[in-house]
């Protein structure tokens, strides 16, 4: 089974200067492109779902791009499931460029 996500999202705050003290966005655009796939077939009890994004926030002179893939190890849809992720991070005003690993667990009781 494939899966697509692509929002696309514009920050417009009318030319007001971002309050930092609560919301520090500026003006900009931001998209995501997803793609995930759930194998049929099981390995164990489970089956895999690899899966990769690109996320891209442009706000004028500045912009931070995220690239990450991964795969969950789905046990029972959204109610439990398993993750691991790895990726990079690329931003020229930011500071938060970089290589990073997350694992996670997504379990509903």
């Amino acid at each position: 089974m494939v899966t697509l996500e692509g929002p696309y999202d514009n920050y417009d705050r009318g030319g007001a200067p971002p309050d930092l003290s609560r919301t520090p966005r500026p003006d900009g655009e931001a998209y995501l492109g997803q793609f995930a796939y759930l194998f049929r077939h099981s390995v164990g009890p489970c089956r895999f779902q690899p899966n990769v994004r690109y996320q891209c926030f442009d706000a004028g002179p500045t912009e931070q791009t995220r690239i990450e893939g991964g795969s969950n190890y789905v046990i029972k849809g959204h109610f439990a499931r398993f993750s691991a992720v790895v990726g990079e991070n690329d931003s020229n005003h930011f500071g938060a460029d970089g290589t990073f690993v997350l694992a996670g667990a997504q379990l509903w009781l």
